[in-house]
Order: structure tokens, then sequence, then C-alpha cells
């Protein structure tokens, strides 16, 4: 994600009603959207924690659970005062959850509202000032669109017209498969979905495996076919093998920002000059790099150093022989491809024996693969889950309606209605 933003929804809520924000929280995530949950009862005291404070400032959207319990505590009214203000002064997105309550009554601080209010006046005995920045935060968030719970048949509809809306709101599509199996000449499906993601965002994807997978042919299928979708781009081939030449890594800075502002006479003295200059022209430019086999982090650190270094949407490509994801990890990559030489097998653990026969053994494979395949069986659990369901509740629906229509037909049902 850009420096600016951490997280992509922050939830704000009071413990009570953690049942539905727990939920919400998982629907999110899931949904391939990074979430904070503001758990107020970790705070001490009326004031908002560093953490939580940054974790607002942080964040692209504050969802805010509102329910007859959030207005009874003093941290949840402190949270509400301050991201209106964000609202107001940053224009930061605000979207309320009216939970099993009126928004009127949350906008004129009527009912359970104005009992709250009234007793923080005078059992916590607030000043005028601080009663007076509640009510307004209170009015500000009930005049702002959102979604009323009591309007749903149940807490599942609702959170998924929440993630649904949330989704729409132009943030980044995850690539939140862990581990992609992919074969150079059957990745159009892929590449659609890796476009896709994060429009505003650098998105690092890293490609690895053993020796011969294929690692650089798809590398360059991929560059090859969306290269046009950018500013500009540079693939820089076999980064490791040079790295036996002096002054390797400024040659190959000298050639990235070459190739991608069309200058040929660019000369830089060192890597920190280079990483300097790869910041300065490219932090506003949509590009693609490739950096093929990589060995270490100095390379990376040297030809793309940080997400900021490039514009937004940029698409980052890093292959490496890193069984272990040791190297990729640490560099903070949003998605690992397992490079595949041919068609994925039916079962996923059988491309272990094949390739260990006749190469040298790569520590860790085994249990690489064997944990996609765990992966994958997950995944197909749930999706079969998500399928039963969607039938149950169809013949549900169809038993009701077909009830309906038995004593009184089909005319009289539908006046009824």
């Amino acid at each position: 994600m850009a420096s600016s933003s951490t997280y992509d929804v922050y939830l704000s809520f009071r413990d009570p009603d953690k049942g539905i924000t727990f939920d919400l929280y998982d629907a999110l995530m899931r949904g391939g959207l990074k979430a904070y949950l503001g758990d107020t009862d970790l705070l001490i005291g009326d004031g908002i924690s560093p953490t939580l404070l940054k974790a607002i400032q942080r964040s692209r959207i504050c969802v805010i659970v509102i329910s007859q319990n959030y207005v009874s505590s003093s941290w949840c009214l402190a949270q509400l005062v301050w991201i209106m203000e964000l609202w107001r002064r940053e224009d930061r997105l605000v979207l309320p959850v009216f939970y099993n309550v009126d928004p009127s009554d949350v906008r004129k601080q009527k009912r359970y509202f104005g009992e709250a209010l009234e007793k923080h006046r005078r059992f916590g005995r607030r000043d005028q000032t601080t009663m007076l920045d509640w009510r307004e935060a209170l009015t500000q968030v009930a005049n702002i669109c959102g979604w009323v719970a009591n309007n749903y048949r149940d807490d599942i509809d609702l959170i998924i017209d929440i993630v649904k809306s949330i989704q729409s709101k132009g943030l980044p599509t995850r690539l939140n498969i862990s581990i992609y199996p992919l074969r150079y000449d059957m990745c159009d499906e892929y590449l659609e979905v890796f476009l896709q993601a994060g429009p505003q965002e650098v998105v690092i994807v890293g490609i690895c495996g053993p020796g011969q997978m294929g690692k650089t042919a798809l590398a360059r299928v991929m560059y090859d076919q969306i290269l046009h979708n950018f500013d500009g781009g540079c693939f820089l081939a076999e980064v490791a093998k040079r790295s036996d030449q002096p002054n390797y890594l400024v040659r190959l800075q000298e050639t990235l920002l070459s190739e991608i502002l069309l200058e040929r006479n660019v000369k830089i003295s060192n890597t920190r000059m280079g990483r300097d200059l790869i910041a300065q022209n490219l932090c506003s430019k949509r590009v693609l790099v490739v950096l093929d086999n990589v060995d270490n982090l100095k390379q990376i650190h040297a030809l793309v150093g940080d997400r900021k270094f490039f514009g937004p949407g940029s698409k980052i490509i890093i292959t490496a022989r890193d069984v272990h994801l040791h190297l990729l990890e640490l560099f903070g990559v949003d998605q690992f491809i397992l490079a595949q030489g041919r068609p994925l097998p039916e079962n996923v653990a059988g491309i272990w024996e094949p390739y260990q026969r006749s190469r040298c053994v790569v520590a860790g494979l085994k249990e690489y693969i064997e944990t996609f395949n765990h992966q994958r069986l997950d995944k197909l659990r749930n999706l079969q889950a998500v399928l039963l369901q969607e039938r149950q509740k169809n013949a549900t629906q169809g038993r009701l309606i077909s009830d309906l229509l038995k004593p009184c037909g089909e005319g009289s049902a539908s006046n009824d209605n």
C-alpha cells in the first residue's frame, strides 16, 4: 500500500457490539481489504491512545458502528470527534452503520442518546466544550448516508452489503492468493486480475521456484503483454549473474532510468545517487519493472528500493530461486507465484517427485508444495460450503412460494403482496 495509508478500513465500535463488528472485520479481510479494529476497551482514560490515533490517520475509510452502547462510552465519542475532524479537514470517507438504532435519534440526540449524554455531563463532569463537540459529531455522522441494520433481514445480509459497497469505493483489489501456481502459456486470466490490482497502489509480485521452471519466461510473457498499459517499463534480465562485475548495480540503475525515461546519457556515480534519481524521476510515473533472477536484498533495494519510488498503479515483478520465500518475504511482496513449467496436475503434490528425480534436492520445496495443496483444499471446501448454502436458500424460498400459491392461487398471492 501507499506509505500514507496502512489500512483500508478503520472500525470504530463499542465492545458489547463486537459480535457484529468481528464478523464484519472477518468479511472485510476475506474480501481482500485490510481492516483495523479500534477496540475501545483497550484504552485508558478519556483520550485516544497514540496507537488508535495513528490507525485512524492511516486508514482510507472509517466505518462507525453506532449503537446504544456506543454513545455510553467517552472513548468512542472521543474517537468520533477525531474521525469527523478528518472528515471535515481531509475529506476522509466516513461510513456509519446504525446498528439497531434510529438515525434520527442519533442526529437529534433523543431517547437513550440524550440520556447517555446527560449522564456524561452530570456524572463525568464534562465541560461544555466537550459536550458540544460530542453533540456536533453525532449530528454530523447521522447526516451521512450509511446502513440501517433494521432494514436488513439479518446481520449477514447487512455485512455482505457493507463489504460490497466498500469494495466499490475505488480501493485496491488485493492479490490475496498467497501462492498462485502458473505456467507461462496460461497466464491471461491472471494478468487481468494483476492489472486491476491496486489501481492507486504499487503492487509487487514475486515469481519463485527452482531452476528450469519457467520463471523468466513467465515474467517475459507478463511484461510483453501488459507493457502498453504503463508510462514506461524495463526488464532487467539475470540480475544475479552480473553481481561479479564492478559497479554492476550502478549500471543496472542507469539502464532502468534510460529505458523508462527514454534517455541515452544517464550517468550515475554510486548506488545511493541511483536510488535518489529513481525516486525523483519515477515517483509520478506508472511503470512496469521486472527484476529477473535476484538472489539478495541488496539488488532489490538498489533497483526498486521502496514503493514510494514509483507512481500509483506501478507494478514490480521479481523472479528468484527463493523456495523458502525468505528473500521476497523480507522485501514485502504482495503475492507469490509458483512458476510451473507444465500444467498443474490433479494432485499438486505430484510435481514434487518428478522434479526431485531430475534435479538436485531443493531444500524446502516439498513443504512448499504441501502448504499450497492444503490452501487449495481449504479454498475448495469454502467454495463448496457457499454453494451449498445458496442451494439450501433457494430451495427454502421455492417451498415458501409454493406454499403461498397452493391455498389462494397465484393471483391472490400477488394481490396480498
